[in-house]
């Protein structure tokens, strides 16, 4: 499992920036903060309500610098 930085992202909970990590834990993206613990699954495309049923919506991208 490798669990990424999420540069500029904030924390829902703690507001924190830049503690945000994401991984993949069993097909699931899961999104975590390193300094309060909050963590949050992630929706697939599948399960994505729309964006106007959100009151706020934070946008994540998945974003691979692996040169392999």
């Amino acid at each position: 499992m490798k669990k990424r930085f999420i540069a500029g992202a904030q924390c829902p909970q703690c507001q924190q920036f830049d503690v945000v990590t994401l991984s993949e834990v069993n097909g699931q993206s899961r999104m975590e903060c390193v300094d309060c613990g909050y963590q949050e699954d992630l929706a697939t495309n599948d399960e994505a309500t729309p964006a106007s049923n959100k009151k706020a919506e934070q946008m994540i991208q998945w974003v691979n610098i692996d040169s392999d």
